[in-house]
């Protein structure tokens, strides 16, 4: 036993400083538009509520770059929270007009992944497939105005 412990020290003595060496710095692909750091900020409040509630109104900006988009999915679906608030998030993203086809993708992919009620995830679902990014999403804050209804 104190032979294997001796021989794994050496490995890792040896090991350790070549992996270190070629790796000096991590890249890592961080998110960049003007909303990122409003995102995450947002991320570092405890309360799940008040945290979805400003992930919701960033959802709805229509200045979201793509990294944005896929940043603002990936936090609201680790950070987690109540079904109904994801959904909510996750609904506004897929509402905006701004969404980009790798974000919808991704977004599809995602909702899979957490753990909402059914009806949240049909809800989000049914977001997706209004918004095809073909045509425009309808304005729910203007009355609908039909030849009859002038």
């Amino acid at each position: 036993m104190r032979h294997f412990s001796t021989l794994s020290l050496a490995f890792f003595a040896i090991a350790l400083p070549a992996c270190s060496s070629s790796t000096n710095h991590l890249e890592v692909d961080l998110p960049h538009g003007p909303n990122a750091a409003a995102i995450y900020a947002a991320s570092q409040d405890r309360f799940s509520s008040n945290r979805n509630k400003i992930f919701r109104e960033i959802a709805a900006k229509p200045n979201l770059s793509e990294h944005e988009q896929i940043y603002l999915i990936d936090v609201t679906v680790r950070q987690g929270g109540f079904s109904r608030d994801i959904a909510n998030v996750l609904t506004t993203l897929a509402r905006n007009p701004a969404i980009t086809t790798l974000a919808r993708n991704h977004l599809a992919i995602q909702m899979r992944r957490v753990n909402l009620f059914s009806s949240d995830r049909r809800r989000i679902a049914e977001a997706l497939a209004r918004n095809d990014g073909k045509t425009p999403p309808p304005n729910l804050n203007t009355p609908n105005k039909s030849p009859a209804n002038p």
